[in-house]
């Protein structure tokens, strides 16, 4: 069945839409209301974007191990770099390793403030067994 058409003022709703507000009910939030919404929501999306930007782009503390020597059977020597804003000190923890990789040995190093970004430092690990290897696990800022 085909209806004829009817002109009638914009500012009305047609009988469809009528119809639907009354099948389903009225929206929950206002056209307003969402946009105002759907703004705040790219805010705070752009504010996270920002923080964490500004947390990964802190250079912090590198560190990267260089060599380490077996010197006796209780002790191994580790020689690591360090690579941090000039200025700042830094506390590295270093391990020393068995032939199974179970830690024997572990001291922690500060790191004094330095001229240069990069430094190089050496540290002695005295183990409680025979260590075939050494590693820095963890350096920070203090």
């Amino acid at each position: 069945m085909h209806r004829p058409s009817v002109d009638r003022p914009t500012d009305q709703p047609s009988p469809e839409a009528e119809d639907l507000s009354d099948r389903y009910g009225r929206p929950l939030v206002t056209p307003r209301l969402s946009r105002l919404l759907m703004g705040l929501g790219a805010l705070a999306l752009v504010a996270l974007v920002i923080a964490i930007g500004v947390r990964f782009a802190d250079p912090g503390v590198r560190y990267e191990t260089v060599a380490y020597e077996h010197r006796s059977p209780t002790s191994i020597q580790l020689t690591f770099s360090v690579t941090m804003p000039t200025g700042r000190t830094a506390r590295c923890t270093v391990e020393a390793f068995d032939d199974r990789r179970a830690q024997v040995g572990f001291t922690e190093v500060e790191i004094p403030a330095q001229s240069s970004a990069v430094s190089v430092h050496r540290v002695e690990i005295t183990t409680q067994g025979d260590a075939v290897a050494a590693a820095v696990k963890d350096c920070r800022a203090v």
